[in-house]
């Protein structure tokens, strides 16, 4: 196009005017070259969709694989010393200070004062999993750092270390179920500035996992570095080794979030391998979610509404699990945290509870109310939610925002005898979080409630009610009115009953309060529509709604207008 193109890309001298048949082979060119741009974009689109399912499969892929998660598993260990003057002459910690870190039976003051990876993973199943490793010597590769600082070039770099070894009959004929690389570099994730080469934090290697083919098989690895912080000589720490194993040997997916949130934060070793300490000396255990899934855990499903109890969550694998009123694949779990073993740091102990729901995007839409009152219809109703929530009991959304990694106002009765109370929610900031199921922006009132949170020594109990469970605390003698007494917020209506006719003015006949408290109704005498009577013939147990939320009662699948007034 005159003006606007070279004429020498096209083979037209400047000044001339070509000939038609000049003109002919430019606008071919041009249009080979256009054609070949949109070909290029093609491929480019494709090649991201590709890297998302390829990413969305990672996600997932402990539901895709079979893995091993009890017994004796073997950890091939190897020692990566990279090329420069200065990894040369770096002091590194011996065979031996590894070979504590990673297997100790009990603590070591000077290497892991905590205990070691071998005991943290011991701690965490409860005695079924035992990581055992095998330290190589120092392997002293033609690589440096920083050629080796993204995962495409650290391949290359465990490449030629798998080489050496191989050569020098050290892994030949060997079995292992995963294994860990340390390097002589500082990690990437301390941040800073390294003392010794200068490198900034994009130029080192920054802790992860990943495979790699070699000598025709498939090798799950994870690195981390075997010194601690950007300078200095001291080593590595349990937190991020242990993390990394929990991806190569256990195929874990990372519950952290990439963005501005922090996950599951302190209760999930694969959220925040830091720990409450900041320091890796104390990863936390994993969440019941992530145990269970690992087979260390099998929850025990609460079925009727009443009082239960649960033990320390690090000692004892205990953890409910409650179902009714959501829908598939959504549920909460509750376990009993406590300031033991690795979870020391947090210095108090109470109920952590998580909402779960297995079809949402993992960790990676954080959604918390933006405002203080009524509640913006944006959410939860757009669906922004992890798939694995902590419902925080100071209700301040922290994990989300980003603003800690979790701390004693997350749990419920840290403080015994407390009003702490989790139930429904009702449109207002308040009332977050709550037990409204919400899968796919879809929100559902549960009408489950846990309450009466109240520990005695290491036992911690706690209260569940819903209209959706059983009663398994209802009196087998005693008459009519002693039945409804002990179940406050329902009453027993026969074929002869009215609709709407007026309750008995008595403690039998209770009507439920916007924050499911229970009320006689005597206390509604200003509002009498609160208190009504259904009609149901068949003389079932039914919840006692005022008009006003008649619209959110669902009673056996049965639309709200079959047994509420208009």
């Amino acid at each position: 196009k005159v003006g606007c193109d070279d004429p020498a890309e096209f083979e037209i001298d400047p000044g001339q005017i070509p000939l038609p048949s000049t003109v002919s082979h430019a606008q071919e060119t041009y249009e080979y070259r256009h054609d070949d741009m949109l070909k290029r974009q093609r491929l480019i689109r494709r090649k991201r969709r590709r890297r998302q399912r390829r990413r969305l499969a990672t996600d997932n892929r402990y539901e895709e694989e079979e893995v091993r998660t009890t017994g004796r598993f073997t950890n091939l260990v190897i020692l990566l010393r990279f090329a420069g003057s200065e990894q040369t002459k770096a002091t590194l910690p011996t065979r031996q200070q590894i070979s504590t870190l990673m297997n100790s039976p009990t603590p070591d003051a000077n290497i892991c004062p905590t205990g070691s990876v071998y005991s943290a993973y011991r701690e965490y199943s409860y005695g079924q999993a035992e990581v055992v490793s095998s330290i190589t010597p120092w392997i002293r590769i033609g690589r440096t750092e920083r050629a080796s600082a993204n995962r495409s070039t650290f391949r290359r770099a465990l490449w030629q270390a798998l080489t050496v070894l191989h050569r020098r009959h050290l892994i030949d004929g060997r079995n292992f179920d995963a294994v860990t690389i340390l390097h002589s570099g500082f990690g990437a994730e301390h941040g800073g500035k390294d003392c010794r080469t200068g490198a900034l934090p994009e130029e080192r290697i920054w802790a992860h996992s990943g495979m790699i083919r070699w000598n025709r098989k498939s090798i799950r690895y994870g690195v981390s570095s075997a010194l601690w912080g950007f300078c200095g000589q001291d080593i590595a720490r349990v937190g991020m080794i242990a993390h990394e194993i929990g991806h190569s040997l256990f195929r874990l997916p990372d519950l952290y979030d990439r963005g501005r949130g922090l996950g599951v934060g302190s209760f999930d070793l694969m959220a925040y391998a830091w720990g409450r300490s900041n320091d890796q000396y104390y990863p936390p255990h994993p969440s019941a979610w992530t145990k269970i899934k690992l087979g260390w855990v099998q929850p025990t499903m609460i079925k009727t509404s009443g009082r239960y109890t649960l033990h320390p969550y690090e000692t004892n694998p205990e953890v409910f699990r409650i179902d009714a009123g959501f829908p598939s694949d959504e549920y909460l779990l509750v376990e009993f945290r406590n300031d033991v073993g690795f979870d020391k740091p947090f210095g108090c102990s109470g109920a952590v509870i998580y909402h779960i729901d297995d079809t949402a995007p993992r960790q990676s839409r954080p959604g918390f109310p933006r405002i203080m009152g009524p509640v913006s219809a944006q959410w939860p109703m757009n669906g922004d939610h992890y798939a694995i929530a902590v419902l925080q009991k100071d209700r301040s959304f922290h994990l989300e925002k980003g603003e800690n990694t979790g701390e004693c106002e997350d749990m419920w009765g840290v403080i015994s005898g407390s009003d702490d109370a989790l139930g429904a929610g009702n449109n207002v900031f308040s009332s977050y979080p709550n037990t409204d199921a919400y899968q796919n922006g879809q929100i559902r009132k549960t009408r489950l409630r846990l309450f009466e949170f109240n520990k005695s020594g290491m036992t911690l109990e706690f209260t569940v009610s819903s209209p959706y469970l059983g009663q398994s605390d209802r009196p087998t003698t005693g008459n009519e009115d002693d039945l409804l007494a002990s179940t406050p917020g329902r009453q027993r209506v026969n074929a002869n009953t009215k609709r709407n006719a007026n309750c008995k003015d008595n403690s039998s006949y209770a009507y439920e309060g916007p924050s499911g408290d229970s009320h006689p109704c005597s206390d509604a005498k200003a509002s009498p529509n609160l208190c009504r009577r259904k009609d149901n013939k068949k003389g079932e147990y039914v919840w006692n709604y005022c008009k006003s939320t008649c619209r959110d009662v669902f009673l056996n699948g049965r639309n709200p207008t079959d047994i509420c007034p208009n």
